[in-house]
């Protein structure tokens, strides 16, 4: 026994004499710890193995290799790499197998050592509690580590990475800790400085408009307390925060929440993206010039929401290269503010409806070389039958769809129905009234040291109970658009009212005409439903000029505009879709008395089967 004991002793002392000469560090092992001693084994492998990458994925799976239970508080492990710059790091933890991924603790160092490409490292660890490691246990964290620039790290040659491993292996390149005291692998820190730092638990935040959420600072290295962390938004009308750091989302936007030391040095931030869940809808336009026509990129619209008395804050865009702009945005009332450099700024207003598309006529805007006064002139006709309507008063608000506030302007309509008026150059809207005629507005621009005319309105007579007024009107071009009233009466009979057919009678009444049919631009075009027999009616605009063309886009950018009338009332607006194809334009429907928007743009060849099954 004592002659194997000798030549089993020789053999240990000649294998540590190899590895101490072939350079090999020696492997601490849980096999050598006495029983009841905490012992554990750390696997890993890296769930990417690029040699240049901008995030480093460490993931760890540590087992209890010993005979009692070790509280999970007391265990870490340390990765170690090198940081290739100088710039903040943070991690995130994407999976733990014990559950809540809070309960994962980091922090990083700074690095003294003699072996190669250190001079970092990260010590993953785990949050006080009364999670116990039994024997044989084990537990899978999965980290991500990335710079606050996002640069690259270079991992090819880092100490702890391990290019060939598909799945977790035990690697002595990364030590494993019980209570601070080294028990797996081989540290191979001269000295080691953690980073003093304040980390947030998240680096992004989404909360909705009225949402609270808490953000968690972990300090690092600092002699302060979580009481002497400041807390600041970086735009408080969009989320604020506490000095617990309570977030809560104000309105739809984005802002930077920062905690940071009294002096500033050190923090740490997360951007938090507020949304508004509310229903919402999308307003679309083009920007364009108002002397060329040519289309403006780059153009700003910033929305401001309706909130009591007065606007807040809401969203902004910016138009493409060819001068479109397009923006979700919540229900609700809204003022645009249109800017451009060397450009005049331009208000308009306007209401978001609830799964609807909004469109705007083209949108003209003044360089500022035409700043001054300008001549807006034009003629304001009957709706019914066309003729200028004379002795009505005209006021003017500064501003697009301006249908309140300060006016600026006023003059009355000669014997032929037209005005004339000079104003600074900008965006206007004139609002029309006068003995029995509904009041109306239209916009207008004024250009200056120019006369700017045939900026027309069309005024409606008043109605009787239960009429509903439909008015077409358009720009110079194209010359005809038409008027399309479809219908179905409650018997399933059916009408289309046009120019070839003006009229529609049901039980030998008369309950549609087609009151005014224009061919030369502008409009308008009148359809009055004088009873609703309880059927559906669908209204339609055909563009005439066009009606052997398939790939038109001339209806499109006629600026065409359909206002419904009710009892003596505006009901509704419908600008014609932009920047679309077809020669039809579907514009809504009325059922059971309510006007449904559709929008729809088409095509059809032939326009007396508009509205029919056939198509």
């Amino acid at each position: 026994m004592k002659k194997r004991s000798k030549l089993l002793s020789g053999s240990i002392i000649m294998l540590i004499l190899c590895i101490i000469f072939s350079g090999i560090s020696p492997l601490v092992v849980s096999a050598a710890k006495s029983k009841n001693e905490p012992s554990i084994k750390v696997e890993v492998y890296n769930g990417n193995t690029a040699e240049r990458i901008n995030t480093l994925f460490p993931w760890f799976k540590i087992t209890n290799t010993g005979d009692v239970p070790i509280p999970l508080s007391d265990i870490s492990a340390r990765y170690y790499y090198t940081a290739d710059g100088n710039k903040k790091q943070r991690f995130w933890c994407d999976w733990f197998s014990k559950g809540d991924t809070g309960m994962v603790t980091g922090k990083f160092s700074t690095v003294v050592s003699d072996a190669g490409n250190i001079d970092s490292c990260f010590e993953v660890g785990f949050k006080s509690g009364n999670i116990m490691l039994q024997p044989g246990e084990s537990v899978e964290i999965h980290i991500r580590i990335a710079k606050e620039d996002w640069s690259d790290f270079n991992q090819e040659n880092d100490y702890s990475f391990n290019r060939s491993a598909k799945t977790y292996v035990a690697q002595n390149r990364v030590p494993g800790f019980v209570k601070g005291k080294l028990v797996w692998g081989n540290d191979p820190a001269k000295t080691i400085a953690d980073v003093a730092s304040i980390q947030l638990d998240r680096y992004e935040l989404t909360l909705k408009v009225s949402e609270s959420a808490r953000l968690h600072a972990t300090i690092l290295s600092l002699d302060i307390s979580k009481k002497d962390l400041i807390w600041s938004s970086s735009d408080t009308n969009v989320a604020v925060v506490d000095n617990n750091g309570l977030v809560s989302g104000k309105k739809e936007g984005t802002a930077i929440i920062t905690v940071s030391t009294a002096d500033g040095r050190i923090k740490d931030t997360c951007r938090v993206r507020v949304i508004d869940t509310s229903a919402r809808g999308i307003f679309e336009g083009r920007i364009k010039d108002a002397v060329t026509h040519a289309e403006i990129p780059g153009a700003d619209i910033r929305f401001y929401r309706e909130k009591g008395q007065g606007y807040e804050k809401s969203d902004h865009a910016t138009s493409d290269p060819h001068g479109f702009f397009r923006i979700p945005l919540p229900v609700g009332n809204y003022k645009a503010v249109v800017t451009k450099d060397n450009y005049i700024a331009a208000e308009i207003y306007l209401s978001i409806q609830e799964d609807t598309t909004t469109y705007i006529p083209d949108l003209y805007i003044v360089r500022n070389k035409y700043a001054g006064t300008g001549t807006v002139s034009g003629m304001v006709k009957d709706a019914l039958d066309g003729s200028g309507v004379k002795g009505l008063s005209i006021k003017f608000r500064e501003g697009i769809n301006a249908t309140k506030g300060k006016i600026v302007a006023e003059t009355v309509t000669s014997k032929s129905g037209r005005y004339s008026v000079d104003l600074p150059a900008g965006n206007y809207t004139a609002e029309v009234s006068g003995p029995n005629y509904i009041k109306e507005h239209f916009n207008i621009i004024s250009i200056g040291g120019r006369d700017t005319d045939n900026q027309n309105g069309t005024v409606t007579p008043a109605m009787k109970k239960g009429e509903m007024r439909i008015v077409l009107t358009w720009g110079d071009s194209p010359q005809d658009l038409d008027s399309h009233l479809v219908g179905t009466l409650s018997d399933s009979t059916s009408f289309h009212i046009y120019y070839s057919k003006n009229e529609a009678y049901s039980e030998g009444k008369k309950i549609a005409v087609l009151e005014l049919d224009a061919s030369n631009g502008y409009g308008p075009e009148t359809t009055t439903i004088y009873k609703d027999t309880g059927g559906t009616y669908t209204f339609h605009v055909h563009n005439f000029s066009a009606r052997s063309k398939t790939s038109d886009k001339s209806l499109s950018s006629s600026g065409a505009q359909v206002k419904v009338y009710r009892e003596g009332s505006l009901a509704a607006i419908f600008n014609v879709p932009i920047n679309q194809e077809g020669n039809l334009w579907t514009v809504f429907s009325i059922k059971n008395g309510n006007i449904n928007p559709i929008n729809r743009m088409s095509c059809v060849e032939d326009e007396s089967e508009i509205g029919s099954r056939k198509k």
